[in-house]
């Protein structure tokens, strides 16, 4: 009997262990349940163009709206998460600003995937497409003749700019950031209608707005 109580002290910490360890909260990890750790996401962000990596992306991947981990990318692009327990997750792009790379000429195609998470490794693959900046254009006439010379601006936004029509009454605001904007007619010489104009250019796009009396 005392060597049967002696093996059960030996022996009982080590049988509850794993009961216990599942049940404790790891401060956000994610990782409970008996698949925990069984799961690898890896992936890699590279332009179209030339199949260069694209460094220093910052991947967050969330579960349920959550941030459960997060990664960046080396030299070559490529990112990973290990010790993942089996779920739905979306991995997310973020933090483009510190990969020095043109915002205003480069879109991320997709900026986020879902991915299944249930032992077998999953790989992703993430575009950096190169694109030309927003732009947006437009035409002034009076009279049914294009203004040369009106002042138009351009508002939205990191821009507030003034533009001038050519000869041919048409005016250009290029490199644009993804926005709203307000495309107002300033010094026209004559009353033209709209009063303005609002519209919405993303990346590689290019708003019309016109104006006339």
């Amino acid at each position: 009997m005392v060597s049967t109580i002696r093996w059960l002290r030996r022996t009982l910490p080590f049988l509850a262990l794993p009961v216990l360890t599942g049940c404790l909260d790891d401060g956000g990890s994610g990782a409970t349940g008996p698949h925990a750790g069984e799961g690898v996401v890896s992936g890699v962000v590279k332009r179209v163009k030339t199949g260069a990596g694209v460094a220093n992306v910052v991947v967050a991947l969330m579960q349920d709206d959550r941030v459960v981990a997060t990664s960046h990318t080396d030299a070559g692009g490529s990112f990973s998460f290990t010790a993942l327990p089996e779920g739905l997750y979306v991995a997310r792009l973020t933090g483009f600003e510190l990969t020095g790379v043109s915002l205003l000429h480069t879109v991320f195609d997709p900026v986020e995937q879902e991915v299944t998470v249930s032992g077998e490794p999953r790989d992703l693959v993430f575009a950096a497409v190169g694109v030309i900046p927003a732009r947006i254009l437009g035409e002034v006439y009076c009279g049914g003749t294009p203004q040369e010379g009106a002042s138009v601006r351009v508002v939205g936004a990191e821009t507030n700019l003034s533009v001038i029509t050519n000869s041919e009454g048409k005016y250009g605001a290029n490199d644009l950031a993804t926005g709203y904007y307000a495309v107002i007619p300033e010094v026209v010489g004559c009353e033209v209608s709209p009063a303005f104009h609002t519209l919405y250019v993303g990346p590689g796009q290019a708003g019309e707005a016109d104006f006339s009396d």
